[in-house]
């Protein structure tokens, strides 16, 4: 099976509201997809945007995705970390907190 990873776009924005839904189940979180797809096209695609996310596809079908932000040390102030909010592959959810990966 060949994976390919990609920046999303936002046709892929119906499949992430699916798929952040099932992230909500997996945190038995409450949910309401209404609005979640304007809201995402915002965050991920707007000039000032504050998300970024990536897509991992098999044979043209989304299987699952990443979001992260860009976020800044105040105790090591030139240096800038990617935040991972999220790993999410169809029906698993990997959740990755507290781990940053540190650019000089």
């Amino acid at each position: 099976m060949e994976y390919k990873i990609r920046d999303c776009k936002p046709a892929d924005l119906d499949v992430l509201v699916v798929l952040c839904g099932k992230h909500a189940d997996y945190e038995k979180a409450d949910y309401k997809a209404e609005g979640k797809k304007e809201q995402l096209h915002t965050a991920l695609f707007s000039e000032n945007r504050m998300l970024y996310g990536i897509v991992a596809e098999v044979e043209d079908t989304i299987i699952g995705y990443a979001t992260y932000t860009f976020d800044f040390s105040t105790w090591m102030p030139k240096n800038l970390f990617i935040w991972i909010a999220c790993i999410s592959k169809r029906d698993i959810v990997i959740l990755v907190s507290e781990r940053h990966c540190w650019k000089k």
